[in-house]
């Protein structure tokens, strides 16, 4: 048996390299010809939408799913906790999130596959949503969760999403699990915070 040991620089620059050549082969273009994501359809099944795959498969149900999330950076949990000290100490309003970038993708359910993916530093917004979308051109359905962002490509909105979300700000609900939150210890009193999510008796 053999082995082949490669340094973390080898491996760095062979995934730049990859992502050039995705790029170049499957970026989804916008204004000025420039790439805002990557065509999965294109890498995997050589076809630029889902109308295109529907005619090579179409005994498959092609719905989607799209959403973003904004992952933070290497070292900037605690480059927070560092930046909140300080600004606590001279009285300036202290930053809320620590450094990330956005990650975005779009799902084929079904087919189990990714069919789009963007990874950029700016924040996310409609263009990106837009861009996201447009391979997934002859889809049955496509769900998100309701951020305007996705108002224009929307088929039907995320039902979890939707429920966390009134489960989070409904009056109601957030009295009734703090009166449900307090459990009495063996030996003192005790709060424990809880979440509607957390309460399955909620």
């Amino acid at each position: 048996m053999s082995f082949l040991f490669v340094d973390r620089d080898t491996v760095k620059n062979y995934t730049i390299l990859f992502r050039d050549r995705a790029v170049k082969v499957a970026g989804i273009a916008v204004m000025d010809d420039s790439k805002i994501g990557l065509n999965m359809l294109k890498i995997l099944f050589d076809v630029d939408s889902v109308e295109e795959l529907k005619e090579m498969y179409p005994q498959a149900k092609y719905d989607a799913a799209v959403d973003e999330t904004y992952p933070r950076v290497k070292g900037a949990k605690k480059a927070l906790v560092e930046e909140k000290y300080v600004k606590n100490m001279v009285g300036e309003r202290k930053p809320k999130y620590p450094d990330s970038f956005t990650l975005a993708a779009s799902y084929l359910n079904h087919l189990e596959c990714f069919s789009t993916i963007s990874c950029r530093k700016a924040p996310f917004n409609s263009l990106v949503a837009e861009a996201l979308a447009k391979p997934l051109k002859g889809c049955d359905a496509i769900i998100t969760d309701g951020s305007q962002c996705y108002d224009n490509v929307r088929s039907y909105r995320c039902l979890w999403h939707k429920m966390k979300n009134f489960f989070n700000v409904d009056p109601f609900i957030n009295n009734h699990t703090k009166k449900r939150s307090y459990h009495p210890g063996p030996h003192n009193h005790t709060y424990i915070k809880s979440t509607p999510s957390q309460n399955k008796n909620t």
